[in-house]
């Protein structure tokens, strides 16, 4: 007698989440956005805090934070999902609300983020106007905001 056994792909939806977004919804303040997907590794989810990437496993026990490499095609999945959330940040800023050093019109920018609670920060922030200046064509556009915006988990 033969047998065949049938297996059919299964596609996440977003009930099928519900539960890991409950979990993480208790570790992260209320303002966090949440995003969940698909990741390459079976039963591991990817999940984007804010502006961070990390991995949970899809019964919401475990949560793992680290890189995720493709060693067969050497490809850094976490950065790539990273790639995306930065290139994002970078479309919204506003550049009224940044400290510009050099012409509105550089060849070359170079968009710094400073931690406004960080003392040493400020330093960077006087150090590269006289250092924009040195470089032509260059201008330096300071992006100030605390600690607690770039990382969620932050105390």
């Amino acid at each position: 007698m033969v047998s065949a056994l049938l297996l059919t792909p299964v596609l996440a939806t977003a009930d099928d989440y519900d539960q890991v977004r409950e979990r993480l919804s208790s570790l992260v303040n209320g303002e966090t956005n949440i995003s969940i997907a698909e990741s390459p590794l079976p039963g591991i989810l990817q999940v984007r805090l804010g502006s961070d990437i990390v991995y949970m496993t899809d019964d919401g026990r475990y949560l793992l934070q680290g890189r995720v490499l493709d060693l067969d095609t050497r490809e850094d999945i976490t950065d790539r999902a990273k790639s995306k959330i930065r290139q994002e940040l970078i479309d919204g800023i506003d550049y009224e609300k940044l400290i510009s050093y050099g012409p509105e019109d550089s060849e070359f920018e170079i968009i710094v983020f400073t931690d406004v609670d960080c003392v040493t920060a400020g330093g960077c922030i006087s150090r590269s106007r006289s250092t924009t200046m040195q470089v032509s064509g260059s201008a330096t556009r300071h992006f100030r905001a605390p600690v607690s915006v770039r990382k969620p988990f932050a105390r």
